[in-house]
């Protein structure tokens, strides 16, 4: 992204007419923004730090042009020709195709973003707690355009937009005037298919002091009855309430999650499962992003470890490859609970390594309820990420971070279980590269990652840079295979999140109140939530979700 303090006086002497439009501006006086954004260090953008006594800055003709184009009325998504005041200096018509936009976002206040480069994977230690602001008040604020294809191809103020992309197609303009723009979240860890819930378990604990552990086989009845449950209801129905759930992730910015099976009885009920994941992604890929995992290393009724694991090396696991080589069954991720009561380190191991070899990436639960050594043999197999981690070791932590391996931290989870949360403090200061996850499960009810930036930096100790970075960046290098989400950045995906706020922090401040704040939510340069959605998403009733006045109502599932 260009500094956009070189953009008009460069242009003083293109031509006459540029001349004539800058004429009151003198460039030898620094006129300051209104506002006061502090940028990170690590940004290249200029600096918009209050001068006191220097005079306010000139309206620059044509830029309240630009603020009311294309709509006269409130901000908002607009389709048609991108129309300016005044016309833009004479250009040779060039004998090449119109070129096209999908969308161009102009007149907001702030883009925020982990990062601006392309290949940066993950941020870790004191670069997690740094995020690069760009903001530019003078020139009509910041924005961005997505090519054809829902990547970005330009970043810059709004005066850049204009020039460079005067005469294009562009399908959708959102006027952002008194928004921000950032990167759309990332769940790095759910369990969104079942049926019924565990309320009463909530109930109980309530009735218990914080100090009286909730006793473990209650916990392990607990999720069993869930697998019963669903067992025992219809693909649709399980459908319908997986479909309901995707939707309320969707209104509260999520444009990826990671979706884990693992509640049921026997083999055959974890292919539904997986099957009605895969149904749902195809559903939901023009809206939501969704990385599948094989959790089969569950909690199962009075199972045996040694022949539970035995079944998903030797059986199960080979069935998924097989029908991902007949079917096209996409499963990413292998996930197995490593603790005590469930699997142990050498049972858990030889799972993760059995779906490894098939080409699942290694993401599973660990040390949650005791220091079992769960992250180091994680760690030693290259684990892609690892969960829970409320009682991992010194040295689990450390070797974590020299292998790379991304701490995936839960902190809903926590607080409505009442633990002990993570050590997040520990685990960014030695460098672990920390995401976030919602839990989202039958006795997890939260799937809004602002509330779990909220608890991760109230309850952890985490900062607003770090949470957010948490749930962006350091959560797509969790399940992302392309390098492409988590970023506001040229070359990845317009996966975005406008928010009605003059700074970012409001999205985590706020609490609870996301629904409210977000104005947008756009998946590839498609509007997802906001009006007008763009994205055709059906359910099998061929009813679209977006046409649908309910479909982005939480209080109407």
């Amino acid at each position: 992204m260009s500094d956009p303090s070189s953009s008009s006086s460069d242009s003083s002497t293109d031509s006459a007419d540029s001349d004539e439009r800058l004429q009151d501006y003198d460039e030898d006086v620094y006129y300051p923004p209104t506002g006061t954004y502090q940028n990170s260090p690590s940004t290249t953008y200029p600096q918009n730090i209050q001068t006191p006594g220097t005079p306010s800055a000139p309206t620059l003709p044509g830029l309240q042009e630009l603020k009311s184009s294309p709509m006269d009325a409130e901000p908002g998504p607009s389709r048609g020709p991108f129309k300016f005041g005044k016309p833009p200096p004479k250009r040779k018509v060039s004998p090449e195709p119109v070129k096209k936009l999908r969308l161009l976002i102009y007149n907001a206040f702030q883009i925020v973003t982990p990062t601006d480069e392309m290949d940066v994977r993950f941020l870790a230690g004191r670069d997690q707690g740094r995020v690069v602001v760009f903001s530019d008040e003078q020139r009509g604020g910041v924005g961005l355009a997505v090519d054809e294809n829902g990547i970005i191809e330009f970043m810059g103020n709004s005066m850049e937009l204009r020039d460079k992309y005067e005469g294009y197609d562009v399908e959708r303009y959102i006027d952002a005037s008194k928004m921000t723009i950032m990167p759309g979240f990332i769940d790095a860890h759910t369990h969104p298919i079942w049926v019924a819930d565990r309320l009463e378990e909530f109930k109980d604990m309530l009735e218990r002091t914080p100090e009286e552990e909730q006793p473990k086989h209650k916990y392990n009845e607990g999720a069993i009855d869930i697998a019963i449950n669903t067992s025992h209801t219809d693909d649709e129905a399980i459908y319908a309430s997986l479909v309901k759930r995707l939707r309320r992730m969707v209104k509260s910015g999520t444009v990826f999650v990671e979706c884990k099976s693992g509640y049921a009885l026997l083999w055959e009920e974890e292919v539904r499962l997986l099957k009605l994941l895969n149904r749902a992604k195809e559903q939901f890929k023009n809206m939501l992003d969704m990385s599948i995992t094989y959790f089969g290393g569950h909690i199962r009724p009075g199972f045996n470890v040694g022949d539970a694991a035995r079944e998903i090396i030797f059986k199960q696991l080979p069935r998924i490859k097989k029908l991902g080589e007949t079917k096209g069954l996409q499963v990413h991720n292998i996930d197995v609970y490593c603790d005590p009561g469930v699997y142990g380190i050498d049972e858990a191991k030889h799972i993760l390594e059995a779906g490894h070899e098939i080409g699942m990436s290694i993401n599973f639960h660990a040390d949650e309820f005791s220091r079992m050594g769960s992250a180091e043999m994680g760690a030693e197999l290259g684990a892609r990420a690892i969960s829970c981690l409320q009682r991992v070791s010194n040295r689990g932590i450390k070797m974590m971070s020299e292998s790379g391996t991304i701490a995936v931290l839960l902190p809903a989870s926590a607080y409505m279980k009442r633990q002990d949360f993570p050590h997040a403090r520990k685990l960014i200061r030695r460098k672990v590269p920390v995401a976030l996850g919602s839990d989202f499960s039958p006795s997890i009810s939260c799937y809004s990652m602002p509330m779990v930036m909220n608890m991760a930096c109230a309850c952890m100790g985490m900062s607003m840079e770090e949470a957010l970075i948490a749930a962006t960046l350091n959560a797509a290098a969790t399940i992302d295979n392309t390098g492409l989400h988590g970023a506001v950045a040229v070359g990845k995906y317009a996966d975005l999140v406008l928010i009605e706020a003059p700074r970012w922090e409001h999205i985590i401040w706020q609490f609870g109140t996301h629904n409210d704040l977000i104005s947008f939510v756009i998946k590839k340069g498609k509007i997802v939530k906001g009006l007008y959605p763009d994205s055709s998403i059906y359910i099998e009733t061929h009813r679209s979700l977006h046409d649908d006045s309910e479909a982005m109502d939480v209080s109407s599932d």
